[in-house]
């Protein structure tokens, strides 16, 4: 569909950036390791991870949304914080998960 520029929100910041590579690194850098969790563990971290902060972390609504118990979302939570080493209680660590999750989202979760 169509989007109007002023509606794209954090996304008019990441589509100024000239290089793509230097998005996807960062996002790497965020939260990679967490990639290749899931990768190996089959566990859906970002997704989790992705309504969660959509849900302004939330793990109720959460929970509803990916049809499970609250409990299995803030152990993912947790797991999320163990593997990354971030915690989402410390602004600029939720911020920068934040980032990362968008800019896997805005162009896809291949590697390259």
């Amino acid at each position: 569909g169509v989007a109007v520029f002023a509606d794209l929100g954090i996304h008019r910041l990441l589509l100024r950036v000239p290089d793509v590579a230097d998005l996807r690194a960062f996002a790497d850098e965020v939260i990679g390791r967490l990639l290749e969790e899931e990768e190996a563990t089959g566990m859906e971290y970002l997704t989790t991870l992705s309504v969660y902060f959509n849900e302004n972390s939330s793990p109720r609504r959460t929970a509803q949304r990916l049809h499970c118990h609250p409990n299995t979302v803030s152990y993912r939570i947790r797991r999320v914080e163990e593997i990354t080493g971030l915690s989402f209680d410390v602004h600029r660590d939720r911020l920068m998960a934040e980032v990362a999750v968008e800019i896997l989202t805005g162009l896809g979760r291949e590697q390259g």
